[in-house]
């Protein structure tokens, strides 16, 4: 089968969440600076597979579909994967599919997600220090740590099959 290519659909993840508005705003200023941003392939979530799962039928059900979703968390990539599915859509050669986190399942689910992995160690490693630190009567507040992520390519993924535009 061959998709219509339709662009990076992004599903996003709770309204309220810091990490949902800034994978919204990086998203945002690629697509932008890519000369690809269509505000119509930003679907809300709630980091779940169940909005993973409705997100993509919608996007899915467009007539010029996204031809790659990236979803907020890797639970709602799955949610992605079973939608593609439903639509007899093969993962990657129809739609490339990526979430967010590494989970432990994103390596078992055929055909592997491609993800992108945060220190976790590292986060843990600050979070204790701060904590210990607030204990000791010392001012934590308004730090912000950020952490390098790194992408882990898995089967999910593929160039697309016609040209971007």
């Amino acid at each position: 089968m061959r998709w219509a290519t339709g662009g990076l659909a992004l599903l996003g993840g709770r309204e309220h969440s810091g990490q949902a508005k800034e994978r919204y705003r990086a998203y945002r200023e690629v697509m932008r600076a890519a000369g690809l941003w269509d505000e119509t392939l930003v679907q809300p979530g709630d980091f779940t597979r169940r909005k993973g799962l409705e997100g993509a039928r919608a996007l899915l059900g467009r007539p010029s579909p996204p031809t790659a979703i990236f979803a907020g968390s890797d639970l709602m990539a799955f949610g992605v994967m079973e939608a593609a599915q439903e639509r007899g859509l093969q993962v990657p050669a129809d739609i490339s599919i990526a979430g967010f986190d590494d989970s432990p399942l994103a390596s078992l689910v055929p055909p592997g997600l491609t993800t992108v992995a945060h220190p976790i160690a590292d986060i843990a490693e600050a979070a204790v220090r701060l904590l210990l630190e607030a204990i000791e009567g010392k001012s934590v507040r308004d730090q912000l740590l950020e952490f390098p992520s790194r992408l882990v390519v898995r089967g999910s993924t593929a160039p697309p099959k016609t040209p971007l535009p």
